[in-house]
């Protein structure tokens, strides 16, 4: 990633600001926190020993960092958006701690995480590897890694129906139009294992008729927009 692409998810800071009243978050995100939020906080339990230090990486404006923290985890949000950031220190209790910065943030850090969550993160990099690697190096042994990604299907879906996705390259979010890197379950795999993971588990959570009708939904929704991967550093 690089200053441009700070400066365009900067644009998008209103868009993705989830600490609005219930009912007013904008329907880019809406999607992540109905749909996406309640499957993440499943997967990663209630806080106990050895899961208690989360890194949430891409955490946008801090949204999901304030539940983590309502859970009782202590928590750390990394973003890249100077303005995302600001918004998230504003609206989240003093003890989540927010940083800005991207992949040499990550080489700098000296702690260890129970869990690393990259929501929505790595199909926006146009070479994961490096950043696989160095959230392994602070991942501590035996910690879960959690990515959610686009669904492949859904994508292409979109691309057919002219809605959203340009192409497999190009998706346009709140008028800003982002690279992004459609990858299948399988390339995620081979990238996790291939630097320290064991894979353990996926998901493709569902849409349901009361979200649809709520958020007017105009994207498919007979298909998971989500490939969710779960994995466990083992080295």
């Amino acid at each position: 990633m690089n200053i441009k692409t700070s400066k365009q998810w900067d644009k998008l800071s209103n868009v993705f600001n989830t600490h609005l009243e219930k009912g007013k978050v904008n329907t880019d995100v809406a999607d992540n926190v109905e749909i996406l939020w309640p499957l993440l906080l499943k997967i990663i339990g209630k806080p106990r020993k050895g899961m208690l230090d989360v890194l949430d990486y891409g955490c946008g404006c801090g949204g999901f960092c304030k539940v983590l923290n309502s859970k009782g985890f202590k928590t750390t949000g990394i973003d890249l958006s100077s303005k995302m950031i600001h918004t998230a220190i504003k609206n989240s209790p003093k003890e989540v701690e927010y940083l800005i910065g991207d992949l040499n943030l990550l080489k700098d850090i000296k702690g260890k995480f129970n869990a690393i969550l990259a929501t929505m993160v790595m199909q926006f990099i146009e070479n994961p590897e490096s950043y696989i690697l160095a959230l392994n190096k602070i991942l501590s042994i035996n910690g879960i890694f959690v990515m959610s990604v686009f669904n492949p299907v859904f994508v292409k879906e979109c691309i057919k129906l002219n809605k959203a996705f340009v192409n497999e390259n190009k998706i346009n979010i709140g008028s800003v139009l982002l690279n992004t890197y459609t990858r299948t379950a399988k390339d995620y795999k081979s990238m996790l294992v291939n630097n320290g993971f064991k894979f353990l588990s996926s998901y493709y959570p569902k849409f349901n008729k009361a979200f649809v009708q709520k958020y007017k939904w105009a994207l498919p929704s007979d298909i998971s927009e989500y490939l969710v991967m779960v994995f466990k550093k083992e080295i």
